[in-house]
């Protein structure tokens, strides 16, 4: 009663209470903060690597501790087969000043869920710790190091987490004469390169929380990113040394039979259907597993090995589709999925990416590129950038006779919608650029008069121009719309032009009209 009481008397009185939104609560109070994630790797002369991870991070908020929260969990993988992972400290500090370690029993070792169906990578070890001891202004710390009997050492990192950092550090050593290749994409953090006895020392400071909002663009377009590898180019290393053949010439005999039975088709049109059918049954019949390139020593298996399991990583999959096409008599190779960087002395270095790998297969001096995971159409159609639609329609009006007739709603080119457009946005929105023209002729069986004609004409300078306009001709509505967008990345600068071409392509999707009687 009395908070109703003061409520009302600030209403009264005029005063206004701040109003806080939800996004603006969780910027406010975030829920946890790393006070710092430190990175140290260092190659060893005898060929081995150490990895050393520490994280301290501050929980603040419930959602941070409770079950379904990530906090309160840590998980690692690694590979026993060449890796050794030892856990230096790991205790969580009270809000009180008083440590708590972290029990033997808080350790799980368990199979990484990714592993479950595919028997090659049942050696695999997830450890699971379960932070103990958590509270609001807890500090859990943790401190470990992987040792990995392999000298290949190359990383992407985003110095970016789903809460602030107050400091991010990487450190990277090398053997005396070590070579170290670099690059450093700030994207307006605070980063700074360190110069001291480390191959690679950066440190970022007051790292703002990751972004979930929609449209983004590639992360590595907003966050701090640091690239570096020890060699140029993982291409000879992980190319297929053991080309040993799956066993599938059977499959492919009972293809071929079977497209030929399946119809009249050009010798052409038939090894194209061979193709596409031996990169389906890879795709469908060979389980994706997404493990990182490092769990495997940059090593892959053995197309028979992959075809055998029914399970491999990107890169495997590659291999075994193009040893398949060969022994179905075609040309195929695989092209490791590579970033090509410079570091701050203008020289090249390759950062690879196995998820982008891909298979050249040239059928009929034809030259195709293929995907072992997805089952993309083998020549991409080219999208028309003007396109045309003849619509019969009768309006049905209601009691006044009035009738509306609502134009396709998946017509925008950019596939985003003005209503997901925040007047306001700090982060930039990622788009397709396109320049197309869609136009719907709509022919009136009954006689009606258009009562929403529109005319809207305009350009940005250095992103775009936008043309709609719906008129009557006749017995016929012509809405004739066109788009087009030359930035994929739209910032703040042209963020507010953005959302008013995208209102305008979208706001004049229903077409009222009077029926005559």
């Amino acid at each position: 009663m009395k908070k109703s009481a003061i409520l009302f008397l600030f209403a009264f009185f005029g005063f206004q209470l701040p109003l806080i939104s939800p996004m603006q609560a969780q910027q406010t109070k975030p829920d946890a903060r790393y006070k710092l994630i430190r990175q140290h790797y260092k190659v060893h002369r005898d060929g081995t690597t150490e990895y050393n991870y520490r994280k301290e991070i501050t929980l603040i908020r419930n959602r941070a501790i409770t079950a379904y929260a990530d906090k309160g969990e840590t998980f690692i993988v690694y590979n026993p087969a060449f890796q050794n992972l030892t856990i230096n400290e790991c205790y969580t500090i009270r809000k009180d000043g008083s440590k708590v370690q972290t029990p033997k029993r808080a350790f799980v070792e368990q199979l990484p869920s990714n592993c479950e169906n595919c028997g090659r990578f049942n050696g695999l070890i997830e450890l699971a710790i379960v932070h103990t001891a958590l509270e609001y202004d807890c500090t859990i710390v943790l401190d470990y190091t992987l040792t990995s009997k392999c000298d290949i050492l190359q990383e992407k990192i985003q110095l970016t987490q789903d809460c602030p950092v107050d400091k991010y550090e990487i450190v990277v050593d090398l053997p005396r004469n070590g070579k170290l290749y670099s690059h450093i994409e700030t994207n307006g953090a605070k980063v700074k390169k360190v110069k001291d006895v480390h191959a690679l020392h950066i440190e970022a400071t007051n790292l703002d929380q990751t972004s979930s909002d929609r449209y983004l663009p590639a992360a590595e377009r907003m966050y701090p990113t640091v690239y570096f590898s020890n060699t140029e180019s993982l291409s000879d290393r992980m190319r297929q040394m053991k080309d040993k053949l799956p066993p599938s010439q059977l499959f492919i005999l009972t293809t071929r039979d079977n497209i030929k039975k399946s119809g009249n088709h050009t010798t052409h049109e038939r090894n194209l259907m061979l193709v596409e059918t031996l990169r389906d049954y890879v795709a469908d019949n060979i389980r994706t597993n997404d493990i990182s390139p490092a769990l495997l020593g940059y090593s892959c298996a053995s197309p028979d090995e992959v075809w055998a399991s029914a399970c491999g990583t990107p890169y495997e999959k590659a291999q075994t589709l193009a040893a398949i096409l060969r022994q179905a008599g075609f040309y195929a190779y695989v092209s490791l999925g590579e970033q090509e960087l410079l570091t701050d002395d203008n020289k090249k270095f390759h950062i690879a990416d196995a998820k982008q790998t891909s298979v050249t297969v040239v059928v009929d001096n034809e030259q195709f590129n293929l995907s072992a995971t997805e089952k993309t159409p083998l020549k991409a159609v080219e999208k028309s950038h003007s396109t045309k639609h003849d619509i019969e329609w009768t309006p049905s009006g209601n009691s006044d006779g009035y009738a509306a007739y609502i134009l396709p709603s998946n017509d925008n080119p950019t596939g985003i919608d003005a209503a997901y457009l925040a007047s306001k946005r700090t982060n930039p929105v990622s788009t397709p650029t396109c320049d197309d023209e869609i136009v719907y002729n709509i022919h009136l069986t009954e006689k009606a008069t258009l009562l929403n004609p529109t005319e809207t004409a305009y350009t940005v300078e250095g992103l775009g121009s936008i043309k709609v306009s719906i008129r009557q001709e006749g017995d016929i509505v012509v809405a004739s719309k066109h788009l087009k967008i030359d930035k994929s990345i739209i910032d703040k600068q042209d963020y507010s032009d953005f959302r008013q071409m995208m209102t305008d392509w979208s706001k004049n999707n229903t077409l009222y009209l009077k029926i005559k009687k």
